[in-house]
């Protein structure tokens, strides 16, 4: 791996922690990351304006990557809630890579050395390890997430190659995940709202596990 291509991978992990982070932190992490969603599609729209939409072929790819970040994005948000950063944060992102490792030889006819492949599997056992320090329901939606992260990635892997264009799909997938995303918000705040309501009228009652 290049200097280069080391420092864009390093600075776009200590980013993407730190917006995990803003997101633990905050009041309502929904919104929140709704927010940061919002923002990468706006960022994207330029992108879209200059390279064009990707090949019809993909675009039920691109569908579909939306709609399993959307998917990730309400687990994260339940994660959060059921457990601290430190933990949930790298069982969820541990997980990811020994599926996405699997996936990609079975799915996608990548190939990984024997060396590279004990090194995701010795990261996975080690975050496996971490997630036994605690309850099972702690990082039962971390594991989720993860699965989920790693989903999302082989269906972004495919639709890229098959485009041929990595700009046109990612930037396609940030703006149909922010516009998916505003719809999930909307319909969950106003049951958040009706929630609220019968709760204050009816007392104290458990209404499930959506943010």
């Amino acid at each position: 791996m290049s200097t280069n291509a080391l420092l864009l991978v390093i600075t776009a992990a200590g980013l993407h922690a730190l917006w995990n982070a803003v997101v633990k932190a905050s009041g309502d992490r929904l919104v929140t990351t709704w927010g940061v969603v919002s923002v990468a599609a706006l960022a994207n729209i330029p992108i879209l304006a200059l390279f064009g939409l990707p090949v019809r072929e993909v675009w039920w790819m691109v569908g579909l990557s939306a709609l399993i970040h959307a998917a990730y994005n309400l687990a994260l948000v339940v994660a959060y809630r059921r457990a601290d950063l430190s933990f949930a944060y790298p069982v969820a992102r541990g997980t990811a890579p020994l599926l996405v490792t699997i996936g990609g030889v079975v799915f996608l006819g990548d190939r990984i050395s024997s060396r590279g492949f004990v090194g995701v599997l010795l990261v996975t056992l080690s975050l496996g390890l971490l997630a036994t320090q605690r309850p099972i329901r702690h990082a039962t939606w971390a594991v989720v997430t993860g699965l989920l992260i790693a989903s999302y990635t082989l269906v972004d892997g495919a639709g890229v190659r098959i485009s041929g264009d990595s700009a046109q799909f990612v930037g396609a997938v940030f703006v149909a995940h922010a516009v998916l995303l505003t719809s999930v918000v909307v319909v969950l705040r106003r049951y958040s709202s009706l929630r609220n309501a019968l709760t204050a009228h009816a007392g104290p009652c458990s209404w499930g596990v959506l943010p």
